[in-house]
């Protein structure tokens, strides 16, 4: 019998202020597993870690997020950041520090999940494999249940004390996201419609309207409210893989 999968929706969750679609700069997310295979070597499987279960479940569920041009940034006296080529993905500074001394940088690059499971996703850095930005910053790490919230999974960084500069280079990972799931996970892609846009608008803004009340009483708000319901119905009729047999 054919072992069940999760099905994880996502998609680009770009904000289209300048007009643009910018849904090319997205690539399908890799599993860390698949990533790396190709690399595997031929030693026996008791001594070869891609065969122990420890780390394939871990790794078929975790996934890479990669950066489409590569782009370099100068922090300004005046808190502003300042592209370095003509050609850069945007970049600001997205709050005042919450650490001493290390300035906070969001980047431009916006993902949104969501699934029927029960599902807690895990943003980190990109642990397993060299990566030149973390001797800039480290990326914010966070924890939310896709299937009762919906809202981006933005990449805040956290500059390294003393550090005024940043970059990414081209296909460099960006970040891990981690799926805490028993089952294998598939992603399938959807394109945001406006009205997806506007459900996870609430999800983004939420502390606007309902300030300093914990994630599992938002969760509980979301169920009652049928917004996951609201959500799945209009996220089926965007799916980009229409031949997906859900």
């Amino acid at each position: 019998m054919a072992e069940k999968s999760s099905i994880v929706y996502w998609s680009p969750a770009f904000k289209r202020r300048d007009g643009m679609d910018w849904n090319m700069l997205y690539s399908d997310p890799v599993s860390v597993f698949e990533q790396n295979r190709p690399l595997m070597t031929n030693i026996v499987k008791g001594a070869n870690f891609f065969y122990c279960p420890a780390f394939s479940n871990l790794s078929r569920n975790t996934f890479s997020l990669k950066n489409p041009i590569s782009s370099h940034y100068d922090f300004l006296e005046d808190g502003t950041v300042k592209g370095k080529e003509p050609n850069h993905i945007n970049a600001w500074c997205s709050r005042p520090p919450s650490i001493e001394g290390r300035k906070m940088m969001e980047y431009g690059l916006s993902w949104i999940f969501f699934t029927e499971d029960d599902i807690e996703i895990t943003l980190t850095s990109p642990y397993f494999e060299f990566v030149p930005h973390l001797k800039y910053a480290s990326l914010v790490p966070g924890r939310l249940n896709i299937s009762k919230w919906f809202r981006n999974i933005n990449l805040e960084y956290c500059l390294h004390p003393g550090i005024n500069t940043f970059g990414l280079e081209r296909d460099e990972t960006v970040g891990y996201v981690s799926f805490n799931s028993e089952n294998p996970v598939k992603l399938v892609r959807f394109e945001m419609s406006e009205k997806l846009q506007q459900y996870a608008n609430s999800g983004n803004n939420s502390t606007t309207w309902d300030p300093w009340i914990p994630l599992l009483d938002r969760y509980r708000k979301f169920k009652e409210t049928h917004m996951n319901r609201l959500i799945l119905k209009e996220i089926k009729k965007n799916l980009v893989d229409t031949d997906t047999d859900l």
